[in-house]
């Protein structure tokens, strides 16, 4: 990803911690997010800042989600 483009939304960062096993406060901790921000963006009632999407996303490609384009479907790499 470029720091202008996320392919994370609520969803995909849902569906990445799923394929995962994670709980939200397990990828909070990896990403460096309080767990209120992932809550609330996972849950679509809140809209974190570039930094935490960008922290999110980080840390689910470095436990191999591999995200392919916005709207896709993240996979395990």
């Amino acid at each position: 990803m470029t720091p202008t483009t996320s392919a994370l939304s609520p969803m995909s960062c849902r569906a990445a911690r799923m394929l995962l096993n994670l709980t939200q406060p397990e990828l909070a901790e990896r990403a460096g997010v309080s767990v209120s921000t992932l809550r609330r963006f996972e849950a679509g009632t809140g809209k974190p800042g570039t930094w935490a999407i960008r922290q999110l996303e980080e840390a689910l490609e470095r436990e191999g989600i591999l995200f392919v384009g916005a709207g896709a479907e993240p996979r395990l790499k």
